[in-house]
């Protein structure tokens, strides 16, 4: 059996019932396709039961209605109604009592924030300048032979010629 007409059979099969000898024929190309004859049974049987449901009532006006939404969202600009309410607007409903309510635990919890990382900060200072204590300052002696121990090691000093010439 050609390709072709192993998908012509499939189709069918998926539209309506088959018959005898188009059956024996898919059944004979699944010989050779084990796993597509696990999917194919699969979705015969998923049509079966898509088929026993029971049909809904759909509005008169379904498809006007489908047809205005994908049009108002096609068109650029134009919020949907759950977007153009003002973010404000709920909180009137709330009553101005709540609202103050709300809004001073609001303002308490951002205070308490702050604070909080105001006093991580301040730890975080006071670690690094404990870390820098405990380094031991330079004593005197190797001050004193500082210029002895830069010459054991002089770096090559290159001169830019440009930059002198343009500096004088």
């Amino acid at each position: 059996m050609q390709g072709s007409e192993y998908n012509e059979l499939l189709k069918a099969g998926l539209q309506r019932k088959l018959t005898a000898d188009e059956e024996a024929r898919l059944l004979a190309q699944f010989a050779d396709r084990p796993d597509e004859r696990a999917l194919w049974e699969e979705e015969i049987s998923l049509n079966r039961l898509l088929g026993r449901l029971p049909d809904v009532p759909v509005s008169s006006n379904f498809t006007s209605q489908v047809l205005q939404l994908v049009e108002r969202e096609r068109r650029p600009g134009v919020r949907s109604a759950e977007f153009a309410v003002p973010w404000w607007k709920p909180w009137l409903s709330l009553g101005w009592a709540r609202g103050a309510a709300v809004a001073a635990a609001i303002f308490s919890v951002s205070g308490f924030s702050y604070h909080q990382y105001q006093r991580y900060v301040r730890q975080e200072v006071a670690r690094s300048v404990a870390e820098v204590s405990r380094i031991t300052p330079p004593s005197i002696e190797m001050l004193e032979n500082f210029e002895a121990i830069r010459r054991l090691n002089p770096a090559p000093q290159k001169v830019d010629v440009e930059l002198l010439a343009a500096l004088q």
